[in-house]
């Protein structure tokens, strides 16, 4: 249970009338809290100094205006906990049940967010996820030994994270379609209503990169939500591209590494 009173008193004061419901959907590393009322809702996440809630902070914060993301009521520090206020995007995510009823709607709305995210201005672009930043921060995580590799996924046949990282370094990819990326481009990460994208959300690893970091963590999101593969060839069409099997692997294999 949140105690409000170890909240900092600027941010405290902002919801101190507000009930606090706890989300436990997706993988963020923060904590994630439902603030509201019956006027207002919000979102509150709460991560220690370490996380990514700085990094999403600046990001959300660079995209305001250029993309459907939520606008940030507050941000602060305090004993050694990072905290962030935002509002609340209308829609639901994309795995909710009432998008997973309909599966070839929800994968036209995956494609026409790729779509948009694609269609930002990367030239004054400050956040470089390209492959050689991407994996310096991989090689940090292998060294401070925040890999977690029971997160990893069953097809993931590597014995530690050093090995791993040993063949994402010998086996990069060439970087031939670069754009701007969510970087965690999965189901819960995305909201719509009435059929059209209304938000993007947890863009801690947002940036410059490939466009296939974005493709591959989306097969994975609609395989694990949707239960089968079959609907990876209709995400192509409306991207109106081929499978690339060497990406989608690897690119898998390196979020393994976060």
């Amino acid at each position: 249970m949140l105690n409000k009173e170890k909240l900092p008193y600027d941010l405290r004061e902002k919801i101190s009338d507000m009930f606090f419901t706890r989300i436990d959907t997706g993988e963020s590393g923060a904590k994630v809290f439902k603030v509201s009322s019956d006027t207002a809702s919000y979102y509150l996440k709460i991560e220690t100094a370490a996380g990514e809630l700085e990094e999403e902070y600046q990001k959300t914060r660079w995209l305001q205006g250029k993309l459907e993301v939520p606008d940030i009521l507050y941000f602060g520090e305090e004993n050694k906990n990072k905290y962030m206020l935002l509002t609340e995007i209308n829609g639901r995510i994309l795995c909710d049940k009432e998008h997973i009823r309909n599966p070839e709607a929800a994968i036209k709305l995956l494609a026409e967010g790729l779509v948009k995210l694609g269609g930002v201005d990367t030239d004054s672009c400050p956040f470089d996820n390209r492959l050689e930043k991407k994996l310096e921060k991989a090689a940090e995580n292998v060294r401070l030994n925040r890999v977690n590799m029971t997160d990893w996924e069953e097809t993931t046949k590597f014995s530690n994270p050093e090995s791993l990282l040993n063949y994402l370094y010998k086996n990069r990819p060439p970087e031939n379609e670069v754009i701007f990326t969510h970087g965690d481009y999965c189901l819960p990460n995305i909201i719509a209503e009435l059929d059209e994208i209304t938000g993007f959300i947890d863009l801690g690893r947002a940036g410059i990169a490939d466009i296939w970091q974005d493709i591959a963590l989306c097969m994975r999101s609609m395989h694990r939500n949707f239960g089968t593969r079959k609907y990876e060839e209709l995400l192509l069409e409306y991207l109106g591209r081929k499978q690339d099997k060497e990406k989608l692997e690897y690119y898998i294999l390196l979020d393994e590494m976060f």
